[in-house]
């Protein structure tokens, strides 16, 4: 291990986030990878510790994200897309105008008009390659080390 976890605020800073959503969350970034281009948030060290804010937008091409495409997606009990982006004055919780909230953000991908196209790439993908993204997202810990 080249960078033990007990050792690992010494050198990054680390935001806080509960544990059993965080390894939900790199579960359900891995099941949409396929379709789907996420980034970190700014907003997600200003989340309280049981939400995960992240950035997310559907690409199934190698073209750069235009800017303003990106949606901010809230990882929680209950999760969903909000109403506030990266240029945003401050952090609000507040949900998109007709969006709901769902278990998880897959669902949420898949109310807020996921494509039939983006679908199908995420149920026909391998479960060796959803599996090693996942475990690529853990070991990493892209959501709380900033």
């Amino acid at each position: 291990n080249i960078f033990p976890a007990e050792d690992g605020n010494k050198y990054v800073s680390i935001i806080q986030k509960d544990s059993s959503l965080e390894s939900s969350v790199y579960l359900v970034m891995a099941l949409l990878v396929p379709s789907v281009a996420m980034s970190w948030s700014r907003w997600n060290s200003d989340a309280p510790s049981d939400k995960i804010i992240l950035q997310a937008v559907e690409s199934m091409n190698t073209r750069p994200i235009k800017d303003g495409a990106w949606n901010t997606f809230m990882a929680a009990g209950r999760s969903g897309l909000l109403a506030i982006d990266e240029d945003s004055e401050e952090f609000r919780e507040e949900l998109k105008e007709r969006t709901e909230v769902h278990p998880d953000i897959f669902n949420v991908y898949k109310a807020s008009g996921a494509s039939a196209g983006g679908l199908k790439r995420i149920s026909e993908a391998k479960v060796g390659f959803t599996d090693c993204i996942h475990h690529l997202l853990k070991a990493t810990r892209l959501l709380t080390y900033s």
